[in-house]
């Protein structure tokens, strides 16, 4: 039997930043800065076409193990320092899965909080394989922001 995923099986990851939400935002319309941190474990960017706009088409192809894997996607909606969301497409995602980031002030100080949900994967294990991926993105973007 395979496990496929359901409207309530969603990944859902949530990291704070030391950073105002006005900086972590911009990180993610910048693609020099995304070159930076989209880039989990030992994955390489190998090429990067990031037009962050409504309705623009990205491309994220990355090298694992001199594997490619290529990703692609449109982005949605951008708010201001509030929302980013964008369709996801890979071999593991399927087509259209949904990326929502979301932006938020903490009750420290100078400090900002990102919850990234990402919908419509097609199965258990890819909401299992990106748990890693994302996670090991968001602790990049930590690492950069610093």
């Amino acid at each position: 039997m395979t496990n496929t995923a359901t409207a309530v099986e969603v990944l859902v990851l949530k990291h704070a930043y030391r950073c105002p939400v006005e900086k972590l935002f911009a990180a993610w319309l910048d693609p020099e800065i995304v070159s930076q941190f989209m880039c989990p474990g030992e994955v390489k960017i190998a090429r990067l076409v990031w037009p962050a706009k409504v309705g623009g088409e990205f491309i994220v192809d990355m090298i694992h193990n001199g594997k490619p894997h290529p990703h692609n996607g449109r982005f949605l909606e951008i708010d201001g320092p509030r929302r980013i969301v964008f369709t996801w497409n890979s071999e593991h995602a399927g087509k259209d899965s949904q990326v929502t980031l979301d932006f938020a002030e903490t009750e420290t100080r100078g400090e900002s909080l990102l919850t990234l949900t990402h919908e419509r994967l097609p199965s258990v294990e890819a909401i299992g394989q990106h748990r890693g991926g994302w996670n090991g993105i968001m602790e990049n973007l930590a690492t950069v922001l610093k």
